[in-house]
């Protein structure tokens, strides 16, 4: 399992995804260690996601794109 990370402009927040193989009780944990790493350091939200890495590389490409093209 993974954690992507992305700065979310509209709120202010760093937003993380637990994704990748794995069970949903693994991805609640990661999610919690996460959340006690980081304290009250940032404000945060974490979505827990399942999805294979193909589908992942997939939409990250396509936030590239939709990015470049705001500029």
């Amino acid at each position: 399992m993974d954690i992507d990370v992305e700065y979310n402009d509209r709120t202010g927040e760093l937003e993380f995804r637990v994704v990748g193989e794995g069970t949903e009780k693994e991805a609640r944990v990661l999610s919690e260690n996460l959340k006690a790493i980081l304290g009250d350091m940032l404000p945060t939200s974490v979505k827990i996601e399942k999805m294979d890495e193909k589908h992942r590389h997939a939409r990250t490409k396509k936030q590239k794109l939709t990015r470049k093209q705001r500029h």
